[in-house]
């Protein structure tokens, strides 16, 4: 357990205060779930380093939101939008004090623009993670003696066992997990080295054993490669619903004949 490298990481990315109108999916506590998997050890792998990078990402997410909020907030006044018609007293509703709605405006894009680099940079490194894990995973899976003339050729005797040795699919597909849980490893990467039905395997059967064997055989790139495509999907959820966020509070801005003016100077 990497306790004190998880404790540094949670630290370092722990928001300062709370926001009731945020939505709590952009929390980096969201993550947690995934903190025994990704920061396992004391070292800064590239797991620990996703777990970093990911809560890094929402809580750019959740301090831009929160400072759209109070800066929404912030510009609020009572605005006429009618007059009642029995007593003649005016309707008045909170609303963006037109005067400040370019500014807000203007600011929420800076922030949105250095929410956009984070979220970009987090998930590049996410994606470079997930790769090498897979390669890990399907290294894992290979005999490294597969290229020597009588390897190969068990390989193609053990193909031609598993397919005409079993009529019954449900029979060899038990057969293959046996093996996995056995640990033969020679039996599994044979079959997994080439197409399915050199085995007597379709693609969806042949793809359930790759599964099983990649936990029975790399349990420690498996996990963490469905973590990181959690956080990756987590973060992607977040991310758009940020955006979504942000486009519904970006107020209106009407262009002033001073912006009409300016902007013929700029050609």
């Amino acid at each position: 357990m990497g306790t004190k490298r998880r404790a540094e990481i949670e630290s370092a990315t722990a928001l300062v205060a709370i926001n009731g109108n945020v939505v709590t999916d952009l929390h980096p506590d969201s993550l947690l779930p995934h903190a025994d998997v990704l920061v396992d050890s004391e070292s800064t792998d590239v797991a620990a380093a996703s777990y970093d990078t990911g809560r890094r990402a929402l809580k750019s997410l959740y301090e831009s939101s929160d400072a759209i909020d109070q800066a929404q907030t912030a510009c609020m006044t009572n605005q006429q939008v009618g007059v009642e018609k029995v007593s003649g007293k005016p309707i008045m509703r909170r609303g963006i004090d037109p005067q400040r709605a370019p500014q807000l405006a203007a600011a929420m894009s800076e922030s949105f623009a250095r929410t956009a680099a984070q979220i970009e940079a987090s998930e590049s490194i996410l994606g470079n993670t997930a790769e090498k894990l897979e390669n890990d995973v399907a290294t894992s899976l290979i005999n490294k003696r597969q290229n020597e003339t009588s390897v190969s050729q068990a390989a193609g005797e053990i193909r031609n066992y598993v397919r005409s040795n079993f009529k019954d699919p449900g029979a060899r597909l038990n057969f293959l997990m046996n093996c996995i849980e056995q640990g033969d490893h020679e039996t599994i990467s044979a079959v997994l080295a080439t197409r399915p039905w050199v085995s007597g395997l379709d693609r969806d059967q042949q793809a359930r054993v790759r599964d099983l064997a990649a936990e029975k055989f790399a349990p420690r790139a498996y996990k963490q490669l469905h973590s990181v495509n959690a956080v990756r999907q987590h973060l992607d959820r977040a991310h758009r619903s940020y955006v979504a966020s942000y486009f519904s509070k970006l107020p209106r801005t009407a262009a002033t004949p001073v912006d009409d003016a300016l902007g013929k100077l700029k050609g």
